[in-house]
């Protein structure tokens, strides 16, 4: 049975999946620096193969989603119109032709991360009375894109309680529709853990720095965000290796 296939029996409440989420620093944490890696499919798919295969992965998160609201941030690219917009800007892009190229050539399921919408009307909403409504049509493009792409799942993972549980109500419908289930996570350490949208009461369990391994008969596991930045390949390998 492939990750593919573990994760989709997990999120149906008929398994374990292991999912992690290892993104900012993916090259250096599989030891392969390299520059632009997230505008080339080729070498990202490579990097998360490689961070999949040590991790004993069922799936992976990918935060394009993420990224894409990181980078029009940077660009200065605020307001309505860049909210309205983002889902259709060259990040948006390149994230769904990642998760094209990786659905096509991986065993293990392809999770696109969604921005919680908090972060989104923080980033780029420049306060604009209007930035939380279009905020959510924002969302619902870019959740649609990652899944036209053929994502197996999105995820919502934040530690805002009340804004992960507000993504998730604004963008199940549309997973609904393309028949795939939402990941959905706080990793606040007050309130951790969360369910699968759409499947009942699938649980979703939480590991951060300090988390014992999860004992779930049935259900995801989830690193607490990524982790890229604060743990390196010998201890998620471990944490893997226990689930499995």
């Amino acid at each position: 049975m492939t990750g593919r296939e573990r994760f989709a029996r997990a999120a149906a409440g008929e398994g374990v999946a292991f999912v992690p989420y290892v993104w900012e620093q993916l090259p250096q944490f599989v030891r392969q620096p390299v520059e632009g890696w997230r505008d080339d499919p080729t070498t990202a798919r490579r990097l998360l193969h490689d961070a999949a295969s040590l991790a004993a992965a069922d799936g992976m998160i990918i935060g394009s989603g993420p990224d894409t609201v990181r980078r029009a941030a940077a660009a200065g690219e605020t307001g309505p119109d860049a909210l309205d917009g983002l889902a259709r800007t060259e990040a948006a892009r390149r994230g769904y032709e990642l998760v094209e190229v990786l659905v096509a050539s991986v065993p293990f399921a392809v999770v696109a991360a969604l921005p919680d919408l908090t972060t989104l009307e923080r980033e780029l909403g420049e306060d604009d009375p209007e930035a939380a409504e279009i905020a959510e049509d924002a969302l619902a493009d870019l959740a649609r894109g990652f899944l036209e792409a053929g994502a197996d799942a999105l995820a919502v993972i934040a530690g805002d309680p009340d804004s992960v549980r507000a993504t998730a109500r604004r963008v199940s419908g549309v997973a609904r529709y393309y028949g795939r289930p939402v990941v959905v996570a706080c990793v606040s350490p007050a309130d951790p853990g969360g369910s699968v949208e759409g499947e009942g009461s699938v649980p979703v369990a939480v590991v951060g720095d300090d988390s014992p391994s999860p004992e779930l008969q049935s259900g995801v596991i989830l690193t607490d965000g990524d982790v890229s930045t604060r743990w390196d390949a010998d201890r998620l390998h471990a944490l893997g290796r226990r689930i499995a």
